[in-house]
């Protein structure tokens, strides 16, 4: 059961500084709990004439990946695995 004073709010825009706050405190939680997170962003190319690719990034020695694509021709080859 919440305290009397907090309550429940559902916005469909929030403010920017209420989301970059909200960012920022879990940020710091989990710096605390779990070392820097070393965030950095990757991508990865398949040329000659761009072919696929990905892109994401790495967090806490995590890969994660944001989108992830191949041209149709390439697709069910073995090329990925």
């Amino acid at each position: 059961m919440l305290p009397s004073e907090l309550t429940i709010e559902v916005e469909q825009n929030p403010a920017e500084s209420d989301e970059e706050y909200l960012t920022a405190q879990l940020v710091q939680h989990n710096i605390a709990q779990a070392g820097p997170s070393r965030w950095k962003a990757l991508a990865i190319f398949l040329r000659g004439i761009l072919q696929g690719g990905l892109t994401g990034y790495t967090h806490w020695n995590w890969l994660f990946i944001a989108r992830f694509w191949l041209t149709e021709g390439l697709r069910r080859t073995g090329l990925v695995r």
